[in-house]
C-alpha cells in the first residue's frame, strides 16, 4: 500500500517497492487534483522511457 501525507508527498520518506499500475492508482486516480497529478505521472513515464532507451544492457 502506498501513503501520502496531507501534502500529497510520499511517505515514508524512504525506498517504496511498488509497480506501476499500483503508482498510478495511488498516485492519480485517488488524488482530488487528478488532472495535474496525470500530467506528472505522464511525464515521468515519458521519461523513465527516454531512459532506458539511453541505457545500454551494459550499464
Amino acid at each position: 500500500m502506498i501513503e501520502f501525507d496531507k501534502m500529497g508527498s510520499l511517505i515514508p520518506f524512504d525506498i517504496v517497492s511498488t509497480n506501476l499500475l499500483l503508482f498510478e492508482t495511488c498516485f492519480v486516480d485517488e488524488m482530488r487534483n487528478k488532472e495535474h497529478r496525470k500530467r506528472i505521472f505522464t511525464n515521468y513515464i515519458e521519461y523513465v522511457t527516454q531512459l532506458n532507451s539511453l541505457i545500454t544492457n551494459n550499464y
